[in-house]
């Protein structure tokens, strides 16, 4: 996690000349994004691109379940073999959020990216927070959401919200 935050500082710093994202309210503003992503596809560097777009989507969708009245508990809880993007509270259920942020439809859409082994990863990291974590919750209630986020070429991005999606 440290060296993913240190090569996007660096990378940020040598092509754009500025360490960060123009923030405008928590979220990068999209002209510095579109800009930003430029800068990565000139250097063809495919790993920090995605970073960079998996972190403006995730920003994106926190931005999204504020309004919804959603409480942000924790971002990007790592575990060895699992990741969780956002993990939420909404009334008494925790919910935790997969968000799969697209430029483009050549791939199918953003949803199609979470497959029966992402959900499984998905699960694992769950489990551990579930008992890592000294929750205050009654009965343990939860669930997993999936937020679909695709960049238009428009500079508008469309979110989808899907609930509860181990419960198909």
């Amino acid at each position: 996690m440290w060296l993913i935050y240190k090569l996007t500082y660096l990378v940020n710093l040598l092509l754009i000349g500025r360490t960060s994202l123009r923030f405008v309210r928590g979220i990068p503003s999209f002209a510095h994004f579109f800009a930003f992503i430029k800068a990565f596809m000139q250097q063809n560097n495919e790993p920090l691109k995605t970073i960079a777009i998996g972190r403006f989507g995730e920003a994106l969708a926190s931005k999204y379940l504020r309004e919804q009245g959603y409480k942000i508990l924790k971002s990007n809880y790592y575990i060895r073999g699992g990741e969780l993007d956002l993990i939420t509270q909404k009334d008494a259920i925790i919910v935790f959020v997969e968000v799969k942020t697209r430029t483009s439809t050549n791939f199918g859409p953003p949803e199609e990216a979470c497959t029966a082994r992402k959900k499984q990863k998905l699960l694992r990291a769950i489990y551990s927070y579930l008992t890592t974590q000294t929750l205050n919750h009654p009965a343990g209630l939860w669930r997993c959401d999936l937020i679909a986020i695709q960049l238009l070429s428009t500079r508008k991005a469309t979110i989808k919200h899907y609930q509860n999606i181990f419960s198909d």
